[in-house]
């Protein structure tokens, strides 16, 4: 099993084929994966490995489905599938999840999340935030209050709890006045 994480490859079949006791129909693509992500960087996997990822053909699962066919450049013709572009060169990135059934453990490949069509909130809603933001920092992320003041010890000893200093018009007192 490997590692779950994102690595990379390129498609090099596809094709359809059913699933379960209810024969469940799904379209597949076979992936050549030639590297696994870490640090960072892209670390080549000696040998490469094939999987495959599966999409169900259900009415259910079709806008999900439709989504990655489209990802994969998906010829349209279901009876001989074929992936095109960027899925076959020079490749694409895959993400392998893991998740238990009937107390197995099983890779779920999959193109990432972040490969889905994404929609930026309104305007309005980015402005509102945008504003908000500003008005509660300065550049560089620091909060606009200034830091509270430092707090003064509360020991703290003043000219006025030492008294007078010595008058210069009093008398000194000499060695001789010390009555010890």
């Amino acid at each position: 099993m490997e590692a779950a994480g994102n690595y990379f490859g390129h498609a090099v079949a596809m094709g359809t084929d059913t699933v379960g006791d209810r024969q469940t129909p799904l379209v597949y693509v076979t992936w050549k994966i030639t590297h696994i992500a870490e640090n960072g960087d892209w670390r080549e996997l000696l040998p490469p490995i094939e999987r495959d990822t599966r999409w169900f053909l259900t009415d259910a699962a079709w806008p999900y489905t439709e989504r990655k066919l489209g990802e994969v450049g998906f010829n349209g013709d279901f009876t001989n599938p074929a992936a095109s572009g960027a899925a076959v060169d020079p490749g694409m990135e895959l993400e392998c999840k893991h998740e238990q059934r009937d107390g197995k453990n099983y890779e779920r490949w999959d193109l990432p999340y972040g490969s889905r069509e994404t929609a930026p909130p309104p305007d309005e809603t980015l402005r509102r935030w945008g504003a908000k933001w500003k008005a509660e920092r300065k550049p560089g992320g620091r909060p606009s209050t200034p830091p509270p003041a430092k707090p003064k010890p509360s020991t703290q000893i003043t000219d006025e709890d030492i008294g007078p200093t010595v008058d210069s018009e009093a008398p000194q007192a000499n060695d001789s006045d010390i009555p010890f």
